[in-house]
C-alpha cells in the first residue's frame, strides 16, 4: 500500500470516529496553569473543528491569548477492548468572517441543545463562533494498542505556522493594559487637575512639565494599587471565590483567574510601576521638594498594605478611608507643593468632596463582591454592615460632598464659580436612586456604579473648571 492510500484510509478511520462524536474535552492555556471543559463540536471533513460558546467566556479570551489547543474524544463501549479515542492538537482563531460564522452555527447546531435554542429564538448574536485547524491528530483503540500496535497519526505541517513575537508581545501588551485598570486612572486624575487649577487660581503658578509629571506619578501610584489588590486577591482566595462580580466595577481585572498573565507578573508590575512613582519623587525632591518623597511612599505602602494577607486597612476597619484619602486630599496636597513648593491645609480641603466622591465609588463596588469578600474574610464596610444598612449609608457620601462644596463658597474659601460642580447632580441622582433600590441585585445595580464613578469625574472637573473661569481666577 503506497503512502497515499495509507493516508486515505487513516483519514477516512479518524473522520467516521469524529463524525459520529458530539462532545469533546478541550483544553487551553491559563497562563501557568491548564483550563479543562467538555464543550460540543462540530466536525468538517477537513478535520476542522468548529466550537460555539457564550460571548465573553474565559475559553474565548484564553484561545485569543493562546491559540494552542488540545482536544481528547473518547467512545467508551461496554467492551473495553472497543474503546477508542482521539487525540487532536490545533489551533484556534475567533471567527469574524459572517459567511464562515452560518457555517459554524450549522455545524455546532448538529450536537449543542443550546446553539439549537438559540438559533431557534433568533439569538445568535450572544455566541462568540470559534474555529480550530489540526497540526496533529493521533487515533488509538484499546484493543490494537495492547497488541503493540502504534496509534494512526495524522500530521498537517500547513496549520503550524509559528505565532510572530511581535504579536506575542501585542498580545501581552494588551493583558498588561487590561490589568492596570484604565478606568480606575480616573481617580489619580481627578484630583491632580483640581489641585492644579486651585494652584493656579491662587497663587498664578502652573508648571505644565511638572503638572505632566505628577499625572504620571499619581496614575503610576494608582496601576501599582491596582496590581497589587489584584495579586493579594488572588493569594488569599479571594478573586477565585468571587463568581457574582460585574465588569469592570469589581473582581479585580481577571488577568490572573484567566492565566493571561501569572501572580509574579502581576506583583512584578505593581513594583515596578510604585518604583517609577518614588522615581519621579526623587527627581521632585532633587528639584527643592522633598516632601513629595513621603507623599508618594505613603501612596505606594498603602496600596500594598489595603488588602494583603494578614492584617490590612480592611480588617482594620480603614481600608476605604486610607485610600480615599490617598486618592484624593493628599493627592491633591502634593501637587499643590510641587507647584508652589509650599504646604498648605486648603488644596487637603477643597479636595474633600471628591475624597468622598471617591470613597463612594469603592464603597458601591463592594456590593456585588460581598458574598465572595464574607466567605473569604475579607471584611470591608459592606460586610460590616450588610447591604441594606449599607445602602442606606450610601447617600451619607453625596450629601457630604455637596455640603461642603456649598460651605467652602459660603467661607470663602472657594469662588462661586466652583458651583458649576452643582451640575453633576443631575448623574448623581439615578446613582443614588439605584442603590437605594437595587442594591440587592447584582446587575441590576451596574448603572448605580457607572453613576457614581461618572458623578466624581464631573464634579471634580466641573469643581476644577470654576477655578479656571475669569470669576473663579478674578
Amino acid at each position: 500500500m503506497n503512502d497515499d492510500n495509507k493516508r486515505e484510509q487513516d483519514e477516512q478511520r479518524i473522520r467516521g470516529f469524529l463524525q459520529s462524536s458530539q462532545v469533546a474535552v478541550i483544553a487551553t492555556s491559563a497562563g501557568e496553569d491548564l483550563r479543562l471543559r467538555t464543550m460540543h463540536l462540530g466536525f468538517e471533513d477537513d478535520f476542522s473543528i468548529y466550537l460555539a460558546t457564550m460571548h465573553g467566556d474565559p475559553k474565548v479570551i484564553q484561545m485569543t491569548h493562546n491559540p494552542s489547543v488540545a482536544i481528547m474524544v473518547n467512545k467508551l463501549p461496554g467492551d473495553v477492548t472497543e474503546s477508542e479515542e482521539v487525540e487532536y492538537t490545533g489551533r484556534a482563531m475567533i471567527i469574524r468572517d459572517p459567511a464562515e460564522r452560518e457555517k459554524c452555527l450549522r455545524s455546532t447546531q448538529k450536537t449543542s441543545p443550546i446553539v439549537q435554542a438559540l438559533t431557534a429564538q433568533g439569538n445568535t448574536e450572544v455566541l462568540d463562533c470559534i474555529k480550530i485547524v489540526p497540526q496533529l491528530i493521533k487515533y488509538r483503540k484499546f484493543k490494537e494498542i495492547v497488541q503493540g500496535m502504534p496509534p494512526t497519526v495524522l500530521e498537517f505541517p500547513q496549520h503550524s505556522q509559528v505565532v510572530s513575537d511581535w504579536s506575542r508581545l501585542e498580545t501581552r501588551l494588551k493583558s498588561w493594559w487590561v490589568a492596570f485598570r484604565p478606568n480606575s486612572l480616573v481617580a489619580a486624575l481627578v484630583p491632580v487637575v483640581l489641585a492644579a487649577a486651585l494652584t493656579w487660581q491662587h497663587t498664578g503658578t502652573f508648571m505644565p512639565v511638572w503638572f505632566l509629571l505628577t499625572l504620571l506619578g499619581a496614575g503610576l501610584l494608582q496601576v501599582g494599587t491596582n496590581l497589587f489588590n489584584d495579586y493579594h486577591d488572588h493569594r488569599t482566595g479571594a478573586d477565585n471565590a468571587n463568581r457574582t462580580f460585574v465588569r469592570p466595577f469589581n473582581g479585580g481585572s481577571r488577568v490572573i483567574q484567566l492565566g493571561l498573565l501569572t501572580p509574579l507578573d502581576i506583583l512584578e508590575g505593581g513594583i515596578a510601576a510604585c518604583g517609577v512613582a518614588l522615581g519621579l519623587a526623587v527627581y521632585f525632591a532633587a528639584s527643592g521638594r522633598p516632601a513629595v518623597v513621603l507623599l508618594a511612599l505613603i501612596g505606594a505602602l498603602s496600596g500594598w498594605i489595603y488588602n494583603k494577607s494578614g492584617w490590612n486597612f480592611i480588617r482594620g476597619g480603614v481600608g476605604e478611608v486610607i485610600t480615599a484619602l490617598n486618592f484624593g486630599s493628599l493627592i491633591a496636597l502634593g501637587t499643590w507643593y510641587v507647584q508652589t513648593g509650599t504646604l498648605s491645609w486648603l488644596p487637603v480641603v477643597v479636595a474633600l468632596p471628591v475624597t468622598l466622591l471617591i470613597t463612594a465609588v469603592l464603597y458601591i463596588n463592594q456590593f456585588q463582591d460581598d458574598a465572595a469578600d464574607r466567605r473569604m474574610g475579607k471584611v470591608t464596610a459592606v460586610v460590616r454592615l450588610g447591604r441594606e444598612r449599607a445602602a442606606r449609608l450610601f447617600p451619607v457620601f453625596f450629601v457630604l460632598s455637596y455640603v461642603i462644596l456649598l460651605g467652602l463658597v459660603a467661607l470663602r474659601l472657594a469662588p462661586v464659580a466652583t458651583l458649576l460642580a452643582l451640575l453633576s447632580l443631575p448623574v448623581a441622582w439615578p446613582a443614588v436612586a439605584g442603590a437605594l433600590r437595587d442594591y440587592g441585585d447584582n446587575i441590576d445595580l451596574a448603572p448605580a456604579n457607572g453613576f457614581t464613578a461618572l458623578t466624581h469625574l464631573f464634579f471634580g472637573l466641573m469643581q476644577a473648571l470654576g477655578y479656571l473661569t475669569p470669576a473663579g481666577v478674578g
